[in-house]
This record gives structure tokens, C-alpha cells and sequence, in this order.
């Protein structure tokens, strides 16, 4: 849920940046060529540790998914032979 919600607050971040660029470039009078801004409007680090920080969090949750999906194949696994066996009236052999 995190990763998620990292993910778009990166997003909506690097978009907001990307529009308020154009900034860079915005003359403020038009008189002997225009005066620029002065206001400089670049990604920064911020916006690569935000999107370094989802890709870390986004790999760290792959190996609990995997192990949740074996753990829940397995009691499903166990369930169904259960109820096989139930079914067949076959009793359990013990060692």
C-alpha cells in the first residue's frame, strides 16, 4: 500500500515539475527583448529519491508476495486433498 501511494505522490510531483518549466523561459516585460523571470524551476534530487524509494519498496514487497502465494498455494493444496480424501473415504497413513 506504500509503494502505491508513493507511486503517486512521485507522479503527480515529476508532473507538476515538468509543467512549471516553462517558467524558465517566461519573459516578464516585453521591452528591449524581454526580461526573464529569474525563476528557475528544475527536478532536483527530491524527485530521484522519491522515485528511487518506490522502486526500492516496490522490490522489497516481490519476496513477501512469493512467500504469501506459496503459503496460501499450500493450504489450498492441503484442503483439496483433504476433502479428496474425505470424499474417497481414504484414511491417512502415518510413519
Amino acid at each position: 500500500m506504500a509503494a502505491l501511494f508513493i507511486l503517486v505522490g512521485a507522479a503527480i510531483w515529476t508532473s507538476i515539475v515538468k509543467k512549471c518549466e516553462g517558467i524558465n523561459t517566461l519573459d516578464i516585460a516585453k521591452i528591449n527583448g524581454g526580461v526573464l523571470s529569474g525563476i528557475i524551476v528544475s527536478y532536483g534530487n527530491g524527485i530521484y529519491l522519491v522515485w528511487a524509494a518506490f522502486a526500492c519498496l516496490a522490490a522489497a514487497t516481490v519476496p513477501y508476495m512469493v512467500r504469501y502465494g506459496f503459503i496460501v498455494q499450500s493450504i489450498h493444496s492441503k484442503r483439496r486433498n483433504s476433502s479428496l480424501n474425505q470424499l474417497l473415504h481414504i484414511p491417512r497413513m502415518s510413519i
